[in-house]
Order: structure tokens, then C-alpha cells, then sequence
């Protein structure tokens, strides 16, 4: 232990710090219950300390001289600090590389608990640590499951089985879906041509050939290509900024910089593609179709005339994937709080959807169809009416529609044989009426 420190090293010697991938929710548990009790609180802290010198969204820190540290951690000396970094460097969570005069420290993510606990090394000095009782505790916390799915058939429904539109040619995968992962609903992203994606992206060969047939993959370019309403082109370039020198495709930097593309078109979406649905007949059914294939920012721009920021659109995504509701259930509540709140064009905080969507999901909406009639119903009780005899439970704002349009019906019955040119009509009057700046 004698050479265990053979640099020069002093309170003004210069550091840097670098990281590889952004530490969640679970590797923070990590970090706490399997590797504090081995090394002690003190190391973690030095981790802890050091990861959050690196700005958000970046992946080094500002050169800085370590009497910082010292002073952050509230060290006595340059000798602590070395005693607490070795321990970091021992049990695998640290890197330490110098040139120079000039150290560099690389953070390295905690193991998986699988990985951990198949470690002898790790594992033994955690039960040592623990005693054997609260090893067993800890280990089963982390790799027991009291359900094996894999002994239970799947029958888990697509999103293409139970909404009614029209499979697009240019779709690389009629279905793909997160593995194990809660992302509110899978979305398919019709409208995107994927193919045209995969041969933009292919030919810079900056990728793993294998990530284009990955379910994974294909979900976030679909979905964020989806919420932000980037083009295949567009989407290339997101790609591109979310890969290491070794053709991998850092996952966490997709939603960052698809974001930050979506910043640099200035804002100046709301162009609504046209659906391809299935004839129908029915203007409810037409109004579900239409609330379930569009993004929040469509829906707001149609809405409101005004786009979406990146943080918003980011805000209804972590919403999406936090509640596990149907963008069509959002876009319900977002037209009622736009319409019902007093919010001077604002769009409400994170916590102030997620209450209302608690609330909704205790009175049983799980569908676009319940949240429309959950909230003609609150309306009416709210307010006294009595109730109005339709074929399904609608908002306010829709009534004003669908009065308009039964009056242009008789009005224009020489079209009413043509049942998909009425069809494009009605599509297209019920954009407009969303869009107040295009309202009569």
C-alpha cells in the first residue's frame, strides 16, 4: 500500500472529471444499498461529489484544482481525499488517468445486480458486511421475483389490434414495443417512413447494422420522432449526435437531442398529417381516431395556434411514460385544462397534470372514449345541465362541431352517397374546428 500513490498530487493540482452514460433512479439504489455498505459513506459522497461536477447534458467537467473537492466534502486534506479515492478506485466505480501535471477521473456506472452479485469478490464483502440475514434480504430485493413470466403465455395486445387505422407501406415493423419498459403506450408512428430513415442513416456508416432490426432502436426513433414531429432526415441527425466512437447508440442522448432539433426549426410545427383511418359514419369515432394520432404539440397547435416548447413536449413524454395513459387520454386533458382552466395561454407543471390523471384513473378512464365522456359528465354535473341525448358522451367543445356540421349535412346532401369523400371532409372541418384561428 506504500506506492499506492506514486503522482504528485496537492491541493491545487487540476482535475477533470468524465462520465460515460447519465446515472438514473437505479443506479443511485445501486450505489446505496449494495455498494455503500462495503466501502462506507465517504467514498459514495467522493462519487457522488464527483459526478455532480459534470454540467447537465455533458459528459466532462470544467478543469479545476482539487482544493474544491476538498472543500465541497469538507476534507481535512489532500491525504483524506486520496484515502477515500483509492477505496473508489478499488471497488471498480472509478477510473484515474494523469499527463502532465493534469488528473483525469473517469466515473464508471455501478454494476447490474446480477452482475454484482455473480462478482465473488463484491458479493462476499456485501454479506461480510451485512451479516448473512440481511444479505439474503438485500439479494432478493434485487433478483427475486415472486412471478416467472417467461412460464405464462403473452398475450399482451398491439397498438395496431385495437386502433382502427390503416397500416402505412413505408412502416419498417407493423409492431414494436419496449421490453419490460413502462413507456405510457407504444407508438407506432405511422406517418414516419422508416425505410427512408435506415438508408440515410446507413449510408453515413456510423451505426451497428443490427440496431436497425432492434425493437428498442426502432421504438425511441418512432417515438421521439413522433413527439417532436421530426423527419426521417431530421431523425438521422438525432441519431448520429447519440452515438459513441464505437457505433453505439447512447440511448439516454436520443430524447436530448431530438429535443434540441426540434429547438433549432425554430418552433414551427403544427402542420397536422392526414390520418389514414377506416370510413366511418360516425363523428365520434372520427374525433377518437384523430386525438389518438396526434402528438400533444399537434393537438396544442391545432388547439391554440401555438406550438409547443421542447420543455413541454418533453414534460406530456415523461408523462406518457411515468402514468401509463394513451396519448389520446392526455390530449383529452389537455383540451379540457386549455379550455376549462384560466391558465392565460399557459401550459400547466408536470404535477399538476399528473394529480388530475390520478384523480381520472381512480374514476376507471383508460380509454380516449372514457375521458371524453368522464369529462362531458363533469361538465354537466358541475353546472346543473341536463343531460343531452347522444350517441356518446362528448365535451362542450365538440357540441359546437357537431351541430355545425349535422346543419352542413343537409345542406350538402348531393355528396352524401360518397361515403369517403364525406369522410375527408369531416376529417378535415374537425382539424379546423380545434384550430381557433380558422373557426367562423
Amino acid at each position: 500500500m506504500n506506492n499506492v500513490n506514486t503522482y504528485p498530487l496537492s491541493d491545487f493540482s487540476d482535475y477533470e472529471v468524465m462520465i460515460s452514460s447519465i446515472l438514473d433512479l437505479h443506479d443511485q439504489k445501486l450505489l446505496l444499498k449494495l455498494y455503500m455498505p462495503i466501502v462506507g459513506d465517504k467514498v459514495i459522497s467522493l462519487y457522488q461529489t464527483l459526478y455532480s461536477l459534470v454540467p447537465e447534458g455533458a459528459y466532462e467537467s470544467e478543469i479545476d484544482k482539487h482544493e474544491k473537492i476538498i472543500r465541497l466534502m469538507h476534507l481535512r486534506s489532500i491525504t483524506k481525499f486520496m484515502d477515500i479515492r483509492n477505496k473508489l478506485e478499488a471497488i471498480g466505480l472509478l477510473n484515474v488517468y494523469y499527463k502532465d501535471g493534469l488528473y483525469v477521473y473517469s466515473l464508471k456506472k455501478p454494476l447490474d445486480a446480477e452482475s454484482f452479485f455473480n462478482n465473488i469478490e463484491l458479493s462476499t464483502l456485501l454479506e461480510y458486511q451485512l451479516g448473512h440475514d440481511e444479505y439474503e434480504n438485500t439479494y432478493l430485493e434485487f433478483m427475486m421475483r415472486k412471478l416467472d413470466v417467461n412460464k405464462f403465455e403473452n398475450i399482451t395486445h398491439c397498438f395496431d389490434e385495437i386502433y382502427s387505422i390503416e397500416p402505412s407501406e413505408n412502416i419498417y415493423l407493423s409492431q414494436a414495443s419496449f421490453n419490460n419498459i413502462n413507456n405510457g403506450i407504444v407508438i407506432d408512428n405511422k406517418t414516419f417512413d422508416y425505410n427512408r430513415f435506415m438508408i440515410l442513416l446507413s449510408a453515413n456508416d456510423v451505426i451497428q447494422n443490427e440496431y436497425f432490426s432492434d425493437e428498442k432502436f426502432i421504438n425511441q426513433v418512432k417515438r421521439y420522432s413522433f413527439l417532436y414531429q421530426l423527419t426521417p432526415e431530421e431523425m438521422k441527425d438525432v441519431i448520429i449526435l447519440s452515438i459513441n466512437e464505437n457505433k453505439e447508440v447512447l440511448y439516454d442522448e436520443i430524447p436530448r437531442n431530438a429535443r434540441r432539433k426540434y429547438d433549432e426549426k425554430g418552433q414551427k410545427l403544427g402542420v397536422v398529417p392526414k390520418p389514414i383511418v377506416k370510413a366511418s359514419s360516425s363523428i365520434d369515432d372520427k374525433l377518437v381516431r384523430y386525438l389518438e394520432s396526434a402528438s400533444p404539440n399537434e393537438f396544442v397547435k391545432n388547439k391554440s395556434g401555438i406550438a409547443l416548447t421542447s420543455t413541454e413536449i418533453d414534460m406530456f413524454d415523461r408523462l406518457l411514460r411515468d402514468t401509463n395513459i394513451g396519448v389520446g387520454v392526455l390530449n383529452v386533458l389537455i383540451g379540457y385544462i386549455l379550455e376549462k382552466e384560466d391558465l392565460n395561454g399557459e401550459i400547466p407543471s408536470y404535477n399538476y397534470f399528473l394529480k388530475i390523471i390520478n384523480a381520472w384513473k381512480r374514476a376507471s378512464v383508460k380509454s380516449t372514449s372514457d375521458a371524453i365522456s368522464y369529462v362531458s359528465n363533469k361538465d354537466k354535473s358541475s353546472k346543473n345541465r341536463s343531460s343531452r341525448k347522444t350517441q356518446r358522451g362528448v365535451p362542450d367543445w365538440y357540441g359546437e362541431y357537431a351541430n355545425k356540421q349535422s346543419k352542413k349535412s343537409e345542406v350538402a346532401s348531393p355528396i352524401s352517397h360518397d361515403k369517403t369523400k364525406l369522410d375527408d371532409i369531416d376529417l378535415e372541418e374537425l382539424k379546423n374546428f380545434f384550430n381557433p384561428n380558422n373557426k367562423e
